[in-house]
């Protein structure tokens, strides 16, 4: 057992010993805190801009979305006016008949003047400087056109029109599937057609 005046001599000492131990552990302590606090900061960071990735994906996502609906359901308000064109394009069995479309689509309101004056309704002897439809003894009848709208802004919808038409050439009875693509821009506001580009046939002639 220490007498009086060693447990004098040793206190400060103990006492010196037990302070330092209390602040060793109390840094730990903090220490340990501290790492559980910025690991929670950096999981919530990590977290939150997951999520705002997320949600920006979303966003594309849901935008695109938007505007397919959009250009779809102009789409459809153009179907019409797309079909009636090009059934009048698109058929035809003399040179007669093929002259007159520009005429015939003028008569229906179907298209603006740059369209129905435009080089898809030029005459067969302006385009090759004889009848060839009737040299040729061409028909050809229209079975269908779809409009794939691209963009529509300032009241323009855009897009390209896939046309399916049979053709005869010298035989009523031997008709071959032609397919033709073109590139087309309707007015909403006017409800006509503003522009045509013929783009390129997949199968057959005509």
């Amino acid at each position: 057992m220490l007498s009086k005046n060693q447990i004098k001599r040793y206190l400060p000492t103990t006492l010196a010993i037990i302070g330092l131990t209390s602040v060793v552990l109390t840094a730990y302590i903090y220490y340990v805190q501290q790492a559980k606090a910025e690991k929670a900061v950096s999981t919530y960071v990590k977290k939150r801009d997951l999520l705002n990735k997320s949600k920006q994906a979303t966003a594309k996502i849901n935008e695109k979305l938007v505007v397919n609906y959009q250009n779809d359901y102009v789409a459809d308000l153009a179907q019409p006016v797309v079909t009636k064109f090009f059934k009048i394009a698109r058929t035809y069995s003399s040179s007669a008949t093929y002259n007159s479309r520009g005429e015939k689509v003028k008569s229906a309101g179907l298209a603006s003047e740059n369209v129905y004056t435009g080089k898809l309704f030029q005459t067969d002897k302006q385009e090759t400087h004889e009848n060839y439809v009737d040299n040729d003894d061409i028909h050809v009848i229209f079975k269908s056109a779809k409009f794939y709208a691209q963009s529509y802004q300032n009241n323009v919808l855009a897009g390209n029109v896939l046309v399916k038409s049979a053709i005869s050439n010298g035989s009523m009875n031997n008709y071959q599937p032609s397919y033709s693509l073109y590139h087309v821009e309707f007015n909403t506001a006017d409800k006509v057609i503003t522009d045509v580009q013929y783009l390129y046939n997949l199968r057959a002639n005509g």
